[in-house]
């Protein structure tokens, strides 16, 4: 696994833009973004421990998701599913 790792939760709800963002390659927690209404420049961690939290998102455009995620996915706000390729875990 990468050497980038953030042990714990990381709550970054309040986030609105990806511009500047730059996620650990994995959480061992949960990861909350959602804030964010666009997922066009965001690069996941490609593990998620805990739940990921995305429901600002309301189109998959440019979406990446995590190949694992230990809880719950949360994409409450997305109008469509299309492009959408869930992880390999949840």
């Amino acid at each position: 696994m990468a050497d980038n790792v953030h042990e714990g939760d990381l709550y970054l709800w309040d986030v609105t833009s990806p511009e500047g963002l730059e996620l650990p390659d994995k959480v061992t927690g949960s990861l909350n973004l959602d804030g964010l209404k666009s997922a066009e420049g965001v690069k996941l961690p490609a593990h998620v421990g805990g739940y990921l939290w995305l429901d600002g998102l309301t189109a998959a455009e440019g979406l990446k998701l995590p190949e694992h995620v230990g809880g719950t996915l949360w994409l409450r706000g997305l109008k469509s599913a299309e492009a959408v390729k869930l992880p390999e875990h949840v």
